[in-house]
C-alpha cells in the first residue's frame, strides 16, 4: 500500500491501530518484520529500564565491551580486529537493560553487518563503553564528565522520536552506573 502525502510516497509496512495494536500485511520482508518487532521491543525496554543502541559489542570474559561512534567511526572495524581474542556479540545494534541494579547487554534479533557474530543469547554485564575516535595514536582515556557522556550516548540511541523523552531516565542511570572511555585508534 502506497500513501501519497505532500508529493512524497510512503510504503505502509504497518499501521498503529491503538497504543498496543499494530496491524501489518502478509507480504512484508524479514527486515520489515524486524523493524516492527524493534518498535515493540523499544516500548518493552522503556518499561524495563532499557534502550536500543547503535553499537558494536565484543565479549570480554563473561562481560561485554560496547563500542559507540557515529557512522564510519570504526565500530565494526574494531570488533573485527579484536574478534580472535574477544568474540563479536553484536554489530550495529544492541539492547541494553537494567537487571539486578546493573545494566546488561542483550544480543539483537539480527547480527547487523558482521557475519562472524556469536549467536549466544546470554546477557552480559557491561565492563566499559568506548567512544571511538580516529587518530594517528592509539590510546584510551577515561571520560568522567557526565554531560559529555550523555551527549555522546544520546546520539547513539536508536528510537522513535516520540519515545526519546521517556528513555532519558534510563540513559542517566546507565551513565551513572558504567565506565566510559574515549578510544583513540588508527583505523
Amino acid at each position: 500500500i502506497i500513501k501519497n502525502r505532500k508529493k512524497e510516497l510512503y510504503i505502509l509496512i504497518y499501521e498503529r491501530k491503538t497504543a498496543d495494536i499494530i496491524e501489518s500485511y502478509y507480504h512484508i520482508s524479514i527486515i520489515q518484520l524486524i523493524m516492527m518487532v524493534e518498535i515493540i521491543l523499544q516500548k518493552l525496554l522503556l518499561k524495563n529500564d532499557g534502550f536500543l543502541l547503535h553499537s558494536s559489542v565484543s565479549r570480554f570474559k563473561n562481560s561485554s565491551m560496547i563500542f559507540l561512534g557515529k557512522e564510519g567511526a570504526g565500530k565494526s572495524t574494531i570488533s573485527q580486529l579484536i574478534a580472535s581474542k574477544y568474540p563479536t556479540l553484536a554489530d550495529d545494534r544492541s539492547y541494553i537493560r537494567k537487571r539486578f541494579n546493573k545494566y546488561h547487554f542483550y544480543r539483537p534479533l539480527y547480527s547487523g553487518k558482521a557475519q562472524n557474530v556469536n549467536q549466544n543469547t546470554k546477557n552480559h554485564s557491561i565492563i566499559g563503553v568506548y567512544f571511538l575516535k580516529k587518530s594517528t595514536n592509539c590510546k584510551i582515556v577515561e571520560l568522567k564528565d557526565k554531560n559529555i557522556i550523555f551527549d555522546k550516548v544520546l546520539k547513539q540511541i536508536v528510537t522513535n522520536p516520540e519515545l526519546i523523552d521517556m528513555q532519558i531516565k534510563a540513559l542517566y542511570e546507565f551513565i551513572k552506573t558504567n565506565k566510559f572511555y574515549l578510544f583513540y585508534f588508527n583505523k
